[in-house]
């Protein structure tokens, strides 16, 4: 009858509403999952997993910075972590801008970010990269009436195209540059990174 074909369509609406409504509400639940909640960077999962399929495509060809704050902690202990948190905000928004054209550019926890880009760069091109991240890391961030200077240190990997080299076994050698470049005074890089062939440094 008209009147079970009325009904039948009105539930079938109800039906495709609610199920659309889940496939939302999934959606957004995913992309929570890999998305830093304060400053709205791609968290640590997210990054891995960008950094794993571009070193597990064959063409291992990437450059990863690590980067970390220097002067964080004083700014936590001193003024709290409300203003921390303004800090950090402003600062990954720095670094989002500063690195468009990466892969991807991500808060790996704490006051702990990374970049990654693909395809080759030379020296030159991976110099101008670190000092750029560097001088905007080191610029004032005004809260209100407070102003922290925090600073950062980078440590850089190459994965070379002919190099089977891991995601995470580029992780630890970008994490050895960058204690290096902690060890030599903070605020700095290092100028001959962590090679992926067998650890050699770069030209």
């Amino acid at each position: 009858s008209i009147q079970a074909l009325i009904i039948a369509a009105l539930r079938y609406r109800q039906m495709r509403r609610e199920h659309d409504r889940r496939v939302v509400a999934e959606q957004t639940m995913s992309n929570l999952a890999l998305v830093d909640s304060l400053t709205e960077l791609p968290n640590r999962r997210a990054f891995h997993r960008v950094l794993q399929n571009l070193t597990g495509s064959g063409n291992g060809s990437c450059v990863l910075f690590m980067i970390d704050l220097d002067r964080f902690k004083p700014v936590n202990d001193l003024h709290g972590h409300g203003v921390g948190d303004a800090v950090l905000r402003e600062l990954s928004a720095r670094l989002r801008q500063v690195s468009q054209g990466a892969a991807i550019s991500g808060r790996l926890g704490g006051d702990e970010f990374a970049v990654l880009y693909g395809g080759a760069q030379n020296l030159e091109m991976r110099t101008a990269i670190a000092t750029r991240i560097l001088a905007e890391m080191e610029k004032p961030v005004r809260i209100g009436s407070i102003v922290c200077t925090v600073g950062a240190s980078i440590g850089i990997a190459v994965g070379a195209p002919d190099a089977t080299l891991s995601g995470d076994e580029l992780m630890r050698r970008a994490d050895l540059a960058l204690y290096k470049a902690k060890g030599a005074g903070r605020g700095t890089f290092p100028r001959r990174d962590e090679r992926s062939a067998g650890g050699a440094q770069a030209p």
